[in-house]
């Protein structure tokens, strides 16, 4: 058993001995191989690719006939075949049938050839077909050409695929080409071009001809027969019922170099038409008729303008070949637009109007006619500014940039406009014209362009405000009558501000830390001064709660009126007894005593001034919320009297009560002889000391110390009594028996105390 292990390994040895396999691709490519041209391998007939496995070493035979029609109208010619190796540029093989070796660097064999399609012509008639088709060169002969081969019968012809074909038919003597038909489509045209992509049939269709003779009178001039120059006589061969275009050359000259225009054709239709012969080989004849041309020129002075002819002004050319005895309208446009200036129509040569039409003269065909429209040139003033402003011509206005075209010598009032508005924040201010600074200018139109140039420069609006409205009042410097200034000026802003304010800060578009501003106008600009409200009195500010009267001073224990601004946040009275030493958070103290108050509001503080102080100078210190303390300086004087007055009925008259209290009016006055209580304050001090800020007791009577007097129509009258009046707080009552003997109309008092005089008031008197 050990001994015959080898016999295992045999089949595997043998295995190991026999060639590789080899596959190895044949085809043919394209474009036979698109058209499964047939090829042969060792016998085998394949007609696509085909991947064989050969072993290595064994030899094989491949064949491809020389030319095969593979189907109806398809055929290949081969030319070889080649081999493909794996690393290697391929190798051409010499014949179409190669004996071949299977190698593993051998991937393929490829036979190439040629792709032919037949193109087939046949040659018909709608009659009968002479028999002169030859390819004997003249128009005796009919004949096609393919790709410029000449063909005199039907026949085929293997044109290679997808190449172009250029067909042409010619007609023998006698008849027409009438198109082609089947595959390509009909065409008429006798040259036809395509693309060989398949098989083709073709009929090439001839007709019976209507031979048709042009001429004209006179005769040998030129006509357009199917858009080409024929010259006449000439006779044509046209087929039945066919279309063509006929027209003449109008205007020619013949021969001897005269004109001739088309005048009409012996059918009656119009110059250029469609002539569709009649019966095949029933002759036909066609005259164009002529006339005498001239040569017509119209022009213009200066050359080059425009004219109309014949409603039409687009014309190449402004010379003509008119027919004698023609007419034409001619029409020179009254104003034009010439080398960048405008002209006026001034006249025709012949004296006609601008509008006009013309016979052409019979001498014209001899001598020729020359028309000239002149023209004059407008005077032009270009009016320029490098903005676009209106400017007043004669009245009316342009806007820059202005074209004036005028009548030389015509003269034109110019005037500028001062200022020109943009909007609410911009304007233009006019500065003045290149030559002159007035506004108003005379102009007079020459030959020559002239050009005049408005200056403007910008202006902007500095509008500056106020916050509070009132708090200040602006000083601009320079000052503006309007709030406009010229760009690039510099403005100096001052906020002053008003009593009972102070200045905080500008703000808007420049702001600012101090009361002066200063900027440059480059733009529009708001600015507004911002300012708080403190309180303030004026020097005199604490006056006689009466009213004015001639001493500034005030006296002790009277009633006083400090007078200013933002001196409360609102109005507020207090109690009539005891007065108040606080009202809406506003106080009024001297030294550390806090004086009785009447009423409190922003404008006025009504209190009482304590008894006991002397004369001299004083400081009052007025307090109250959320705003900075303010001292206010007074005199005290030991009398500064003053009477209370009222108004009625728009009249002020003394407030003054009849001796049953009842006021005295001017419905119901005083009476002569009667007792009337004037009331009044700042009479010095009482005989008997009395509580400030505390009503006096009825009942209760305490005289003045001073002597009191009062003086009416230059007369001294003495009160029965002066004193405190009852239920008052700091009010004086004077008693007074008013004499029988007074004048007659309203009493006008004074009062004195201690020789100092009260304020006048107006009593009624009955």
């Amino acid at each position: 058993m050990r001994a015959l292990w080898w016999l295992w390994l045999a089949p595997a040895l043998a295995l190991a001995q026999s060639p590789a396999l080899v596959a190895t691709r044949i085809y043919v490519e394209d474009p036979c191989g698109r058209a499964r041209a047939t090829f042969w391998v060792d016998g085998t007939p394949y007609n696509g690719p085909v991947t064989l496995f050969w072993p290595e070493g064994s030899k094989h035979t491949l064949s491809i006939p020389a030319v095969q029609e593979i189907a109806t109208g398809i055929r290949c010619t081969a030319s070889g075949w080649t081999g493909v190796h794996r690393d290697r540029e391929e190798a051409k093989l010499d014949g179409l049938t190669i004996a071949v070796t299977a190698h593993r660097d051998i991937t393929a064999f490829k036979a190439a050839g040629q792709l032919d399609y037949r193109l087939t012509v046949q040659i018909v008639s709608q009659g009968t077909l002479p028999a002169y088709f030859d390819c004997t060169p003249g128009p005796r002969y009919g004949k096609i050409y393919v790709n410029g081969a000449c063909y005199a019968a039907s026949g085929e012809v293997w044109i290679p695929a997808d190449s172009e074909v250029l067909l042409q038919a010619y007609p023998p003597e006698g008849f027409v080409f009438d198109g082609w038909q089947a595959d390509l489509g009909g065409s008429q045209a006798f040259e036809s071009q395509f693309r060989m992509n398949r098989p083709i049939v073709l009929y090439a269709r001839f007709a019976p001809a209507v031979r048709v003779t042009l001429r004209t009178e006179p005769p040998e001039l030129e006509l357009l027969a199917d858009r080409t120059r024929v010259r006449a006589p000439i006779t044509l061969d046209w087929g039945e019922g066919s279309r063509h275009t006929l027209a003449p050359v109008s205007p020619q000259a013949d021969q001897w170099g005269r004109w001739w225009v088309f005048d009409s054709w012996s059918n009656g239709q119009p110059a250029q038409h469609v002539y569709i012969p009649g019966k095949a080989n029933v002759p036909e004849s066609l005259t164009a008729r002529f006339v005498r041309g001239a040569q017509v020129s119209l022009l213009t002075d200066p050359p080059g303008m425009n004219l109309a002819v014949d409603g039409r002004d687009n014309w190449p050319s402004l010379n003509f070949i008119w027919g004698v005895g023609t007419a034409h309208q001619i029409s020179a446009p009254a104003e034009q637009e010439f080398r960048g200036r405008r002209w006026t129509f001034a006249g025709w040569s012949n004296g006609g109007p601008a509008v006009q039409q013309i016979t052409v003269p019979e001498e014209a065909a001899e001598q020729g006619l020359r028309l000239t429209a002149r023209y004059q040139m407008l005077g032009r003033l270009r009016l320029l500014s490098a903005y676009e402003v209106p400017v007043q011509v004669n009245g009316s206005l342009c806007r820059t940039p202005c074209l004036l075209d005028v009548p030389q010598g015509s003269a034109l009032t110019l005037r500028a406009q001062p200022v020109v508005e943009l909007d609410e924040w911009r304007r233009l201010e006019f500065t003045g014209w290149a030559d002159q600074s007035e506004p108003e200018r005379l102009w007079t139109a020459g030959p020559a362009e002239e050009m005049l140039t408005l200056n403007y420069q910008p202006a902007y609006r500095v509008l500056a405000l106020v916050a509070p409205a009132e708090g200040a009042t602006l000083r601009f410097e320079p000052p503006s009558p309007d709030g406009f200034y010229p760009a690039g000026a510099t403005v100096r802003l001052i906020a002053e501000p008003r009593p009972g304010f102070r200045f905080r800060h500008w703000d808007g578009d420049v702001p600012g830390a101090t009361a002066e501003l200063s900027f440059a106008v480059t733009e529009p600009r708001i600015v507004r001064a911002v300012l708080e409200r403190i309180p303030y009195v004026p020097p005199t500010g604490v006056r006689n709660a009466a009213g004015p009267t001639p001493e500034t001073a005030v006296a002790p224990g009277s009633l006083i009126a400090v007078y200013g601004v933002h001196l409360a946040p609102r109005y507020e009275a207090g109690p009539d007894s005891p007065l108040a030493q606080s009202l809406a958070g506003v106080t009024l103290s001297l030294g550390e005593r806090l004086l009785p108050l009447k009423f409190v509001s922003p404008e006025q503080i009504n209190a009482q001034l304590f008894s006991d102080l002397g004369e001299g100078e004083y400081r009052l210190l007025l307090r109250q919320p959320e705003r900075e303390p303010l001292e206010v300086p007074f005199r005290v004087a030991r009398n500064a009297p003053g009477l209370f007055e009222r108004e009625e009925e728009g009249r002020t008259l003394a407030l003054a009560f009849h001796e049953d209290g009842s006021p005295v009016s001017f419905a119901r006055p005083a009476r002569r002889g009667a007792l009337v209580v004037l009331w009044g304050t700042g009479f010095g001090p009482y005989r008997r000391p009395l509580p400030d800020g505390f009503a006096v007791p009825e009942g209760l009577r305490a005289e003045l110390e001073d002597e009191v007097e009062l003086r009416a129509a230059e007369r001294t009258l003495r009160p029965v009594w002066a004193g405190a009046a009852a239920g008052q707080v700091g009010v004086v009552a004077l008693h007074l028996r008013l004499p029988a003997d007074l004048p007659p109309g309203p009493l006008t008092l004074t009062a004195l105390s201690n020789g100092k005089p009260s304020n006048p008031v107006t009593l009624p008197l009955e």
